[in-house]
C-alpha cells in the first residue's frame, strides 16, 4: 500500500536544489472514509543527488513523465470541433494550432505535452470567416437591396408624377388665358356694334345696321365655333386634330376680320394685299383667329390706334 501510495505522488526534483524527493508514507485524515478527494498527510524522504549526476537523472524523470502523458493529435481534436459546429449548424472551415509565447506560429501539427512550466494553447483559426459572414448575411443584404430599389423607384415614380402635374397645371393656365383671350375678343366688338346701334343712331341708318348686324352674326358663329373647339379639346388624346384645308380668297378672309375692329371709331386699321397668288389653301378659323388675336394685341398694347 506504501508503494502504491508512493507512486501516487510523483518525486521531485527541484531546479535549484540537487535533491530528489520522494513520498515513504501517506496518513489519510479519516480512515473509516477513503475517497479521492479525501484529505490526507504525506512524509517525504530526500536524496541528495551529486551534481554530475542530476543531468542524467533529469533526463531519465522527463522521458519517465513522457510515457506517462498522452500527446494532443490536433486533427482528432479538429473532428471533435468539427462535430460540434456542426451541431450548432456552423459551417466553417478552421484550423488548429498549438501555440506557446515562445514559438512562432508554424502549420498545423501535434506535440507531446510534457511536464513543463511553459503555457501550452490550442488556437483556432478560422479561414472562411468572411465568405461565412457574406453567406449569412446576403439573404437580408439582398432583401435589403431590394427595399433600396423599391423606395428608389417609388420617389422615381413620385417624381414623374408631380413633373407631370406642374405640366398640367401649366398647360391649364395657358389654356385659361387663352380662352379668355379668345372670348374676351368678340365681346368687345360685340359691345361696340351694339354701342353705335344704341347710342350713335347708327340702327335709323339701314346700311350701318346690316354692317353691325353681320357683324354681330359673324362674331357669334365665332363663338360657337369656339365652344365646339373647347368640346373638341377632349378628343386629342384620342385622335390627332385635323385641319380643314379649303381654297379662300386672302381679300374675302382678312377684310371681314378688320371690319369687326373698326367698329370702334378710334381704331384704324390700313390693309394692303400685295399676294401674286388670288386663291390659297388654308383653314379658314385657324386664319380668322390668328388675325384677330393679332388685331386685338395691336390695339391694346400699341400707343396710337391705327
Amino acid at each position: 500500500m506504501e508503494q502504491i501510495d508512493q507512486l501516487n505522488i510523483p518525486p521531485i526534483i527541484s531546479s535549484n536544489d540537487p535533491t530528489l524527493y520522494y513520498t515513504t508514507k501517506k496518513e489519510y485524515n479519516n480512515p473509516g472514509n477513503i475517497a479521492k478527494d479525501s484529505s490526507y498527510s504525506a512524509t517525504m524522504k530526500s536524496i541528495k543527488i551529486p551534481e554530475k549526476q542530476l543531468p542524467e537523472l533529469r533526463a531519465v524523470f522527463t522521458k519517465v513523465f513522457a510515457l506517462t502523458m498522452k500527446t494532443v493529435n490536433l486533427k482528432d481534436l479538429s473532428s471533435i470541433v468539427k462535430k460540434e459546429l456542426i451541431k450548432k449548424n456552423l459551417d466553417l472551415d478552421f484550423k488548429l494550432f498549438l501555440v506557446n509565447k515562445n514559438v512562432p506560429l508554424k502549420d498545423t501539427f501535434y506535440i507531446p505535452v510534457h511536464i513543463s512550466k511553459k503555457d501550452l494553447w490550442v488556437k483556432a483559426e478560422v479561414t472562411n470567416l468572411n465568405a461565412y459572414i457574406f453567406k449569412q448575411n446576403l439573404i437580408p443584404l439582398l432583401i435589403s437591396l431590394i427595399l433600396i430599389l423599391l423606395s428608389a423607384g417609388s420617389l422615381y415614380f413620385m417624381a414623374i408624377t408631380i413633373r407631370r402635374q406642374l405640366k398640367l397645371d401649366d398647360l391649364k393656365n395657358d389654356f385659361i388665358n387663352n380662352m379668355t383671350h379668345e372670348l374676351r375678343t368678340p365681346i368687345s366688338i360685340l359691345k361696340s356694334s351694339n354701342e353705335a346701334l344704341l347710342h350713335f343712331n347708327a340702327i335709323n341708318d339701314p346700311d350701318k345696321a346690316e354692317r353691325y348686324l353681320k357683324i354681330n352674326d359673324d362674331i357669334l358663329n365665332k363663338l360657337d365655333h369656339n365652344v365646339d373647339r373647347i368640346l373638341d379639346i377632349a378628343q386629342f388624346n384620342i385622335q390627332k386634330p385635323s385641319v380643314n384645308l379649303v381654297k379662300v380668297i386672302p381679300d374675302e378672309l382678312i377684310i371681314p376680320v378688320i371690319s369687326r375692329f373698326t367698329v370702334n371709331r378710334n381704331v384704324k386699321i390700313e390693309y394692303s394685299n400685295q399676294l401674286k397668288d388670288h386663291e390659297i389653301y388654308t383653314d379658314p378659323y385657324i386664319i380668322d383667329t390668328i388675325l384677330s388675336n393679332l388685331f386685338d394685341n395691336s390695339i391694346k398694347y400699341s400707343r396710337e390706334k391705327k
